[in-house]
């Protein structure tokens, strides 16, 4: 439903892609990178990518050199694609032109979030509950932040030249420079609703974090660091928010629980609408990316990927892809 007061926004037009071209296994996380997508595979520790108009000239990444074990979350930048191996603890980095292994980062633990800012690249160690700072240009370690509150940190997002670092435990947010490591704050306390939170994104401005036991969104001001509003109620139908993606002006939230994808007002707060039709063909969505006018959405247990191409008004680029 539209939210009320608010001309009802047109439907996005629905693809979905499977088959056994696209190598589609568990698919999870999902990045834009290079003209193309690309997607962990968690079901066969593989990554597909294909071009992101129509899933055109699809290809498949696996193999002992490649080294992925539960690749879960992935992340990239204009040349290199970055993608975290649960299993193995570490990170696999590949050129976005080839597909090719750049290197391997093993220094980690249990990798569950990764966020690039400056020429760094920042990874969430679930095992460790720490989070380290490399070199994206020589792939060295910068530094190991641990303490601070971190306690099963689960999602990262960069805004305003801050880390922000959601732990899944603790029902908190550490405040981190996203250059230093420096410690900024940490956010916690009831008013926030952080109860597991597991996704977050991020504007310019303002951060958007997702919790699965509290069914809510909670919003940020990520320059004065207080919260703007909480985003909660049965008919934003919020059961277990665990990806998210600025587009078009709005916050998608991927859920994989209802399997449905909820669309809500960046600006307002308010609900656009929920999206969970049989035509979506979402099944246990688990990641969500965004470039120019189209999301896609991987669906981890009918090994698909449900694309919506927006109305030509809402556009999508680097912002809300970070």
């Amino acid at each position: 439903a539209a939210a009320s007061g608010r001309a009802a926004r047109p439907s996005p037009h629905v693809m979905v892609y499977s088959g056994p071209d696209l190598g589609l296994n568990g698919p999870t996380g999902a990045t834009y990178a290079g003209g193309r997508l690309w997607i962990t595979n968690y079901g066969d520790n593989s990554v597909s990518e294909f071009g992101w108009r129509s899933a055109a000239d699809p290809s498949v990444h696996a193999g002992p050199g490649y080294m992925f074990a539960e690749p879960s979350a992935i992340t990239s930048g204009r040349r290199h694609i970055w993608v975290a191996n649960l299993l193995a603890s570490t990170v696999t980095e590949l050129n976005v032109a080839d597909g090719s292994v750049v290197r391997t980062i093993r220094n980690v633990r249990t990798p569950r979030a990764l966020a690039l800012f400056d020429g760094r690249l920042w990874i969430a160690n679930s095992g460790t509950d720490s989070v380290s700072e490399y070199s994206v240009r020589t792939g060295r370690l910068i530094t190991v932040v641990r303490g601070d509150g971190f306690d099963r940190p689960e999602a990262l997002a960069v805004s305003n030249g801050l880390l922000w670092v959601a732990n899944g435990q603790a029902g908190s947010v550490t405040v981190l420079n996203a250059a230093t490591g420096a410690w900024r704050a940490t956010l916690r306390g009831p008013r926030l609703a952080l109860r597991e939170p597991m996704a977050e994104v991020a504007s310019r401005t303002r951060l958007w974090v997702a919790s699965r036991d509290s069914g809510s969104i909670t919003e940020i001001s990520t320059v004065s660091l207080r919260m703007l509003r909480r985003i909660a109620g049965p008919r934003y139908r919020l059961d277990g928010p665990v990806a998210m993606v600025l587009a078009g002006g709005d916050v998608w939230v991927a859920d994989i629980y209802g399997n449905s994808v909820t669309q809500i007002s960046a600006t307002t707060g308010r609900l656009v609408k929920v999206l969970g039709a049989p035509r979506y063909r979402f099944d246990h969505p688990a990641g969500i990316a965004a470039y120019h006018n189209r999301i896609w959405v991987t669906n981890n247990d009918n090994a698909s990927v449900t694309e919506l191409r927006l109305p030509r008004r809402h556009r999508t680029g680097a912002a809300a892809r970070r």
